[in-house]
């Protein structure tokens, strides 16, 4: 059973890392909300997965940046990434 929660789960993080659009409109307001320096998402942006590597560096910084990252999908409109994060597997 625990192989096929782990397929699950890597199956939910490849299927999020393709509905996180991490643009322009959604660079601005994470440096308004200063969840990130231009040099850090500069740095997450080159590397292969930037919406996974964007998360991994987020989870560190506590409850507040979750709840931040989230009023930024909401606010611009990723429902696609919305949906997958916040539902339940």
């Amino acid at each position: 059973m625990a192989g096929f929660e782990n397929q699950k789960i890597i199956w939910n993080l490849v299927t999020f890392e393709k509905s996180l659009i991490l643009d322009d409109d959604f660079l601005e307001p994470s440096l308004q909300r200063k969840m990130f320096s231009q040099r850090m998402f500069s740095d997450i942006m080159r590397n292969t997965f930037p919406s996974l590597d964007y998360c991994i560096k987020l989870l560190p910084r506590g409850t507040d940046a979750f709840i931040q990252f989230i009023d930024i999908l909401i606010e611009i409109k990723q429902k696609d990434a919305l949906v997958l994060l916040l539902t339940p597997t």
